[in-house]
């Protein structure tokens, strides 16, 4: 019975140092991303378009399969407000502004992405 509760208490010493890893790498990543500049938005593996985060607009993007998606640029962030697609996922997700944040709504193959300036070349 004594040597059942070292295990346990080896074993949880090991799953607390392996959460603690996992709490820090991911504050790491959250703190290393940054704001971004533009909100480029592909339809296939086409860009169409590239926004300013800068400038509140809200526009309509035609998508493949006769699916379409409204996104509103606001307050330095992008965020689909309506959608024609049956799941409504992309409408659900939370409004995006960090460099590398996609919102994708495959029924129409729209990806709406944010990036920086310097990213603008791709």
């Amino acid at each position: 019975m004594k040597r059942f509760s070292i295990i346990k208490k080896k074993e949880f010493i090991v799953w607390g140092i392996i959460f603690a890893i996992i709490v820090v790498a991911f504050v790491g990543i959250k703190l290393v991303q940054t704001q971004g500049d533009l909100v480029v938005i592909s339809v296939g593996n086409e860009v169409i378009q590239t926004l300013s985060l800068e400038q509140e607009q809200t526009v309509q993007i035609e998508g493949e399969n006769e699916n379409w998606v409204k996104l509103q640029i606001k307050d330095g962030s992008a965020d689909v407000i309506e959608a024609s697609c049956p799941d409504q996922i992309c409408v659900n997700h939370y409004a995006i502004s960090k460099e590398g944040e996609p919102i994708v709504c495959l029924p129409a193959k729209i990806v709406i992405q944010i990036e920086g300036e310097k990213n603008e070349a791709k």
